[in-house]
């Protein structure tokens, strides 16, 4: 038995009751941070930049690419640098937006003859 000097034992506390004021409930985590939703943005882009290569408008494709990846950078970016912006749902989001869009980019491109059918299954077992 361990003693502490006092009598009285602490009770555990359910969540949100007895937390120092303005801290966040362990419980709820807010999805709608900045970082998730340029995940969701990246998420969003993948079938246009896939429809722009299948269709050969490959100017605007590039565009659509380098701005999926000017997303991704700043989620990064955002996340690493503001606390309040972090999150669980951001870590898996950022990386599955990223698979998507890497998905649908090869499998374009081997549709329209760009890149070749072994490299895409290569690609798509690793």
């Amino acid at each position: 038995r361990h003693s502490s000097g006092t009598s009285e034992q602490q009770k555990p506390q359910p969540p949100g009751e007895g937390a120092e004021p303005g801290a966040p409930n362990e419980l709820y985590e807010n999805p709608w941070t900045i970082p998730n939703l340029l995940s969701m943005t990246r998420i969003g882009l993948s079938p246009v930049l896939g429809y722009l290569i299948v269709e050969e408008d490959f100017n605007i494709a590039l565009g659509v690419f380098a701005l999926a990846g000017l997303t991704d950078l700043l989620d990064g970016y955002i996340a690493r640098n503001w606390a309040s912006q972090k999150s669980v749902l951001g870590s898996v989001l950022d990386p599955l937006a990223d698979k998507i869009l890497i998905s649908i980019l090869y499998v374009c491109l081997t549709y329209t003859d760009l890149i070749p059918v072994p490299l895409t299954a290569k690609i798509g077992r690793a």
